[in-house]
């Protein structure tokens, strides 16, 4: 009796300190056997999808582009996994990594996104937390992808609890609400896998398409981040941030009849630098070692909803 009332305290507390409830239907994908935990024909879309829109594909040294947590803050970084140096998000949208102090001094927020970080440091405004999509409907806090809308940009002890992990065809999913306008977007990106390989990386074409509900179909816009580098590591929070202005992309009336959706896909898939016991298979159904493609979040500061 005592440890299951130990059991539903800790339960309560892990919901709680993740300022969101999700609750969903089994399975959780959060299991122990990493290969069970594919996210695998989640399709909120379906036969309604409708006719492409407008079509951007940006390469990483057009679209913002950060390489790690250790490299979250600092743009134009050339780190020793990749040849390519791109702006960082900071450098491009300086007026989201900041935020105005009770003393009237500027502040720039922390990369501390852990509920246990978060408790220890009780004075750290947290970057995710701020701008989680959790903080504009509480439609954001249920259902299994409530994991990507919380604040939590990294794994940071939370494995699987922490992200979506996908095979090539990704996930499209229907906003709790309409996203009546909104520019900057974001995902906080990372490969996970089941070998023992310590550090390395994968490039991949990742794909949003931001759907637009009309009569009879889901009609859509579609941005391309072309060959995004992510880190792969089996130990460590590191992750890319990957995003760019919608409206750049697609013009100022980008929302202007709301969007109701979105899909994340990756393709053209090639394995980086690494360590270890060779190739692992991008598919689920091949031999291992098994790659996951893991979202930890989607974002879009500062963005209305109705």
């Amino acid at each position: 009796m005592k440890k299951r009332a130990l059991s539903l305290i800790v339960g309560a507390l892990l919901l709680s300190s993740c300022s969101t409830n999700p609750l969903y239907e089994p399975p959780a994908y959060d299991g122990a056997n990493f290969e069970d935990n594919y996210l695998v024909g989640f399709d909120e879309i379906g036969d309604k999808e409708g006719t492409l829109l407008k079509e951007v594909g940006l390469t990483r040294a057009e679209a913002p582009y950060q390489d790690g947590e250790a490299y979250f803050f600092d743009g134009d970084q050339e780190s020793s996994f990749r040849d390519v140096a791109s702006a960082g998000m900071k450098d491009v949208y300086p007026e989201l990594f900041t935020y105005t102090a009770e003393d009237g001094t500027t502040k720039e927020f922390e990369f501390l996104d852990s509920a246990g970080s978060m408790l220890d440091n009780p004075d750290t405004i947290s970057f995710g937390k701020a701008h989680c999509l959790a903080l504009k409907d509480d439609g954001f806090k249920k259902g299994v992808l409530s994991k990507l809308y919380n604040g939590q940009l990294e794994c940071h002890s939370w494995y699987a609890n922490a992200r979506i992990q996908c095979e090539e065809s990704g996930f499209k999913a229907l906003f709790p609400t309409v996203l009546e306008d909104g520019d900057i977007f974001a995902l906080s990106l990372r490969g996970n896998t089941s070998s023992s390989v310590d550090s390395r990386y994968v490039s991949a074409d990742v794909t949003v398409r931001f759907y637009v509900d009309g009569e009879s179909a889901y009609d859509y816009y579609q941005l391309t981040y072309e060959s995004a580098l992510f880190w792969i590591n089996s130990g460590g929070s590191a992750v890319s941030l990957v995003g760019s202005s919608l409206k750049d992309a697609f013009g100022d009336d980008f929302a202007r009849d709301g969007i109701v959706g979105y899909s994340v896909s990756f393709s053209r898939p090639e394995e980086g630098y690494f360590e270890g016991d060779g190739e692992y298979s991008f598919e689920k159904e091949g031999e291992g070692p098994y790659f996951g493609f893991s979202v930890y979040e989607v974002m879009l500061p500062l963005s209305t909803w109705r």
